[in-house]
């Protein structure tokens, strides 16, 4: 029985590591307040979307633990990723051209600024 519970748990773990990874890479965090600038947010814009992102997310755990109780864990992650990419696709098909316009943008500026 306990091998069976740890082979189980081992299946799992690298499971969620691996959604982990897919949905949580984060190489846009590298320039995203770069771009949040180019867009004509201030910092304080930026800082505040940080602090609502945050509170939603605290506000968020208590209700997705209790609906992991009735519904499972398995499902509730899946329920989760399977949000988190319909989202993903939903924003990033609004902001990719104009993403690909700001690093044009930037491109021309490094060229123009430091290369003279």
């Amino acid at each position: 029985m306990h091998e069976e519970l740890s082979g189980n748990l081992e299946s799992n773990i690298w499971k969620i590591a691996a959604s982990d990874v897919l949905f949580s890479f984060g190489l846009i965090n590298a320039i995203y307040i770069l771009y949040f600038q180019f867009l004509g947010f201030t910092f304080e814009d930026i800082g505040l979307f940080e602090a609502v992102t945050s509170i939603v997310i605290i506000a968020t755990e208590l209700p997705t633990g209790v609906l992991a109780d009735f519904v499972g864990r398995k499902q509730t992650v899946f329920i989760a990723n399977a949000f988190m990419l319909v989202f993903s696709f939903k924003s990033g098909a609004r902001t990719a051209l104009h993403f690909l316009q700001c690093l044009e943008y930037w491109a021309w500026w490094w060229e123009h600024s430091y290369l003279q």
